[in-house]
């Protein structure tokens, strides 16, 4: 039996090298190019520092351009695609069709995104994620402290957590444990860790974030109230031992915390056959901002705050 190598090989590349990263939309995406976070030099081959090589990228279900791909010659070697040039124009109008930034607010900015992955050493395929899109989760307000919000919108894991909620389907009959999983899941998908000690060689110190990539620390709260201050308590844990610079909370806004919690109150009672079954209280975005006012005078680390909705 004859094998296609070539075909084998683009199976192969396809299964290894899946990383997906995210870039929130900007006047330079639909102009330029866009920069290729540090946890994905490792997907594909990093030009030395001034040096450029030609790439193709896929986009719009097979259509492809040429890009350059660059490594700047600064101190941080910064690595960038660039599609600038009359090669690139057919995909920066597939962009321009696909976004606007005229009038686009800060909401915008967190849900409206592309999705890149490498294919192979030489393809990265481009896909166009839309908070327009009706039955997924997406952010819809937020809150910095200690950061200003123009620098989290520019960074690449900021990305990674809105496209991450975003390919969370919203189902009317799902409680919380199904979007903690889910979006769990997609965060992983680009290199997020879970389940990582607060504390590292302390095994008396037991407790555990959600997720943490780099230097970065998220806590999904879909759950009780009262935990938001345990979750306040580890990331101050994790800043003091260096191990985090910017910490962020997941919680879903006061319309899908209302609905989580009536949701949850119908099968506690369906459960219980009793009318009068008891239901704890969800956290929600509101709350978590306003007792956080009260906190971040002696808070002194970069934390966010971002409310989650389903579709209204």
């Amino acid at each position: 039996m004859k094998t296609n190598h070539g075909l084998l090989r683009s199976i192969i590349e396809l299964i290894i090298m899946p990383q997906i990263f995210s870039h929130i939309i900007g006047e330079s995406t639909l102009t330029q190019g866009f920069t290729i976070p540090k946890s994905a030099y490792s997907y594909t081959s990093i030009p030395a520092k001034g040096d450029k090589r030609i790439i193709s990228i896929v986009y719009a279900g097979g259509r492809k351009c040429q890009a350059v791909l660059r490594c700047l010659n600064n101190t941080r070697g910064h690595v960038q695609v660039r599609y600038e040039g009359k090669a690139g124009k057919d995909f920066r109008d597939w962009l321009s069709n696909n976004f606007t930034i005229i009038n686009r607010s800060k909401i915008d900015q967190l849900n409206d995104h592309i999705d890149i992955s490498f294919v192979n050493d030489n393809l990265l395929e481009v896909r166009t994620t839309i908070r327009s899109n009706s039955n997924v989760l997406r952010i819809t307000d937020l809150r910095a402290h200690c950061i200003g919000e123009s620098q989290l919108l520019a960074s690449d894991e900021f990305a990674e957590i809105t496209s991450s909620i975003q390919k969370v389907r919203f189902s009317s009959e799902r409680r919380q444990g199904y979007y903690n999983s889910e979006i769990g899941q997609e965060l992983s998908a680009r290199g997020w860790l879970k389940e990582q000690n607060v504390i590292k060689n302390n095994p008396q110190i037991r407790l555990k974030c959600d997720f943490r990539k780099g230097s970065w620390q998220l806590e999904i709260e879909f759950g009780n109230a009262r935990t938001y201050y345990q979750d306040i308590v580890k990331f101050a844990m994790s800043k003091s031992a260096g191990l985090i610079k910017i910490g962020g909370l997941l919680v879903p806004d006061n319309q899908f915390a209302q609905h989580l919690c009536d949701l949850g109150k119908k099968m506690a009672n369906e459960k219980r056959s009793r009318p009068d079954a008891k239901y704890s209280g969800m956290m929600q975005f509101e709350k978590a901002v306003n007792e956080f006012e009260y906190i971040k005078k002696i808070f002194n680390i970069p934390f966010f705050i971002a409310a989650v909705s389903h579709p209204k």
